[in-house]
């Protein structure tokens, strides 16, 4: 798997509740999953948080600050005050090339797959965990594919 996935799979998967899963050692099973999938998870977030911070241009976050506010009196009809409309202009072109940045950047995390060591859980444990915490199909496909 990705690391990008298994992240996805771990945001998914830290917040279910088990309640659902009557059986002891599914539940197990999960948390041992869940365990093996959160020290990938933790890393990419780190990796992503290092790649943002380096790659951020000087002042980004005070524009990105002002940029929203101006964004926010246009939308109600007030005059912005924060920055000029050349200012916002330029921010966003900065914002753009940031961002391309960062996704150039993380492609590299994003795409490097892991292997994982767990047992795969068993018939019957996905379809409870789905109805205990309302899952989209989506969710579930995604977690799906990483647990069996």
């Amino acid at each position: 798997m990705t690391k990008k996935a298994i992240h996805s799979v771990y945001v998914i998967m830290s917040s279910a509740r088990l309640t659902e899963l009557k059986n002891t050692d599914d539940k197990v099973a999960v948390l041992r999953i869940l365990r093996e999938l959160r020290q990938v998870a933790m890393k990419y977030e780190t990796d992503a948080r290092d790649a943002a911070e380096k790659l951020a241009p000087e002042g980004y976050e005070d524009s990105r600050r002002k940029a929203v506010a101006y964004e926010n009196d246009r939308r109600a009809g007030k005059q912005p005050t924060t920055m000029t409309e050349q200012e916002y202009r330029q921010f966003i072109a900065t914002h753009i090339d940031y961002e391309q940045a960062l996704q150039s950047a993380m492609h590299d995390v994003d795409t490097a797959e892991v292997e994982l060591d767990f047992e795969p859980v068993g018939e019957g444990v996905l379809e409870p965990l789905m109805a205990a915490n309302g899952w989209t199909v989506e969710q579930y496909f995604t977690v799906e594919d990483a647990m069996k």
